[in-house]
């Protein structure tokens, strides 16, 4: 049986992590399986803050914590995506 036929790497988990980058099959941001928001929710919050408003204003409109708009704002989550 060929080795080709399965989709099976045996690698150290450094070379996996890597290669889920370069597929774009990581697991983060939106893509996550635990995610709160999806990418609709997180253009949503980008537009609404590039309208002017705050995190307070923001999370009560969408029914989320203020600090998790405001680590959206900064970077800290959903950077790059």
């Amino acid at each position: 049986v060929s080795q080709s036929r399965y989709n099976l790497k045996w690698e150290k988990q450094s070379d996996n992590l890597s290669r889920k980058k370069e597929h774009g099959t990581e697991d983060v941001g939106y893509k996550n399986s635990r995610a709160r928001i999806d990418k609709d929710t997180l253009n949503n919050i980008r537009s609404l803050l590039a309208e002017g408003l705050g995190p307070t204003e923001i999370g009560k409109r969408l029914n989320l914590p203020r600090l998790f708009i405001t680590k959206i704002k900064c970077g800290y989550r959903y950077k790059g995506q």
